[in-house]
């Protein structure tokens, strides 16, 4: 076990000073008068019966329970059923109020119509409008330090030993205490009881009797009816049979002669006559009009047809032709342009080359036709 040694004497001599003594002893007697005063004040909570009271609610609206916290932020309020709006209650029914204080806060009196109390619970009986005040009061801690307790050798388990002198230093001066009066106590209201509600006892249902039986009349049986036989049967009689005819044949077929025929005279037809088409000169050159274009190898005898040779396109109804082009290389490009408001689309035209028709082919708006002219 280790020992330690006090050194300095002014030490010891603050630890037993005797303002801290009776410091102590005041505060174990304040600590006791607290608790015997509580323990007073809760023994003197007088519930207003001991019994819930009998029901005289009629059953036909809503009942206000109203239950305050005195001080309200000392605890919480749960009450079992929930109430209807916050705090209205049908009648006749039993509602149980749980207190849970806020730590440090203990429940000291019930004030109001409440019943079987046990500790922070009560009963209250929804006979009519109720109002419950519930007081709380700050728990005091009953842990106080021994004025007889050695402050250092018994929680040390030091040994005290003779002290060294040693010189005292020069004394300070010491303020005067001043002493703060304990605060004036105010006993809490004497507990007045709220009157136990008559009731009033529910009128006895008037009991209707049933009206009486009457039995159903006896049903008449209704007679079977008479059976009536069937008529004997009287069987059709037997018919005669008819004797078939007797079976003239028809007489033999005679062909009728085959009549010769006359040939009919041959038709000679007449001949239509071919119009003559009258060639008109050209109209003006109409470009909404796609032209038509053709283009290939010209020969004459076989051979390449000679730079310059002249290819041109003839409509019959014109006088002029519609287009007109050379040979370059034995190759020509012969544009047919659109001349006048009547289209070309579907005519036939004539292509020659130097003045012979050659071939002819039929106009298309915009096409493109690839054309060898050849020239015996």
């Amino acid at each position: 076990m280790s020992r330690f040694t006090l050194k300095t004497p002014a030490m010891a001599k603050r630890f037993f000073a005797p303002s801290l003594f009776f410091g102590l002893v005041g505060l174990l007697l304040l600590v006791g008068c607290t608790s015997a005063t509580q323990q007073t004040q809760q023994q003197s909570v007088t519930p207003s019966s001991k019994a819930p009271p009998t029901s005289n609610g009629t059953g036909d609206g809503l009942l206000t329970l109203d239950v305050q916290l005195i001080p309200e932020e000392a605890g919480r309020i749960l009450l079992n059923p929930s109430p209807v709006d916050e705090r209205h209650y049908v009648t006749d029914i039993t509602v149980t109020i749980d207190v849970i204080p806020e730590p440090g806060w203990v429940v000291a009196e019930w004030n109001g119509p409440v019943f079987e109390i046990i500790g922070d619970t009560a009963y209250v009986a929804m006979d009519g409008n109720k109002s419950v005040v519930v007081r709380l009061s700050q728990a005091l801690s009953s842990e106080s330090p021994s004025p007889t307790q050695d402050p250092i050798g018994s929680q040390m388990g030091g040994i005290l030993e003779e002290p060294v002198v040693v010189p005292n230093p020069p004394p300070s001066p010491v303020p005067t205490e001043t002493l703060t009066p304990a605060p004036t106590y105010t006993p809490y209201p004497t507990h007045t009881s709220f009157p136990t509600p008559t009731p009033t006892p529910k009128p006895a249902p008037t009991y209707t009797p049933y009206p009486t039986y009457t039995p159903y009349p006896t049903p008449t049986p209704t007679p079977a009816p008479t059976y009536t036989p069937y008529p004997t049967y009287t069987p059709y009689p037997t018919p005669t049979p008819t004797p078939a005819p007797t079976y003239t044949p028809y007489p033999t077929y005679t062909p009728y002669p085959t009549p010769t025929s006359t040939p009919a005279p041959t038709p000679t037809s007449t001949p239509t006559a071919t119009p003559t088409v009258i060639p008109e000169p050209l109209p003006s050159l109409n470009t909404q009009i796609p032209s038509d274009i053709y283009l290939g190898m010209v020969t004459i005898g076989g051979s390449a047809a000679p730079d310059g040779t002249e290819v041109t396109a003839w409509l019959s109804e014109f006088t002029e032709p519609i287009g007109a082009t050379s040979t370059s290389g034995g190759e020509y490009v012969l544009l047919a342009s659109q001349y006048g408001t009547d289209s070309f689309s579907g005519k036939t035209i004539s292509i020659k080359v130097n003045g012979q028709e050659v071939t002819s082919t039929t106009f298309y708006q915009g096409g493109a036709n690839l054309l060898d002219l050849r020239v015996p």
